[in-house]
């Protein structure tokens, strides 16, 4: 799925990444040098379907370099 919304963005393809961001993010958190996203993801065992988790982070400077010129900057 995360290989998808890295196209959705280069593709500027809006509708998906508002529906990959409802279903998949749980939380962003904009750092003066960073931008920390905790992910929500559900994993059923047993029967029981249980919501889990996951924080990663990405240095400003590299979310611009790698996507400034998809954002018009």
């Amino acid at each position: 799925m995360f290989k998808l919304f890295k196209q959705f963005v280069t593709e500027k393809n809006i509708p998906e990444c508002k529906k990959f961001i409802a279903n998949y993010v749980d939380r962003v958190v904009v750092f003066q040098d960073r931008l920390e996203v905790t992910f929500k993801v559900a994993f059923s065992f047993e029967q029981k379907n249980n919501i889990y988790s996951f924080k990663t982070f990405v240095k400003l400077a590299n979310l611009f370099k790698t996507y400034g010129t998809v954002a018009g900057m």
